[in-house]
């Protein structure tokens, strides 16, 4: 599946969307403020930075 992760810094949520028919199809909590995000395509890891220190 064609998917795009978009950090929502006002929800605390990763937004994980379908490409094809731009509807969200999953939330990953983050906790904190997301910033933003990077993929590994080749071992599916998604990296968070944040605004907040941990």
């Amino acid at each position: 599946m064609n998917v795009t992760h978009i950090s929502n810094m006002g929800s605390g949520i990763i937004s994980v969307v379908n490409g094809s028919t731009n509807e969200i199809v999953s939330k990953i909590s983050t906790g904190h403020v997301p910033l933003g995000v990077a993929v590994n395509h080749n071992t599916d890891a998604v990296y968070m930075s944040s605004t907040v220190d941990v």
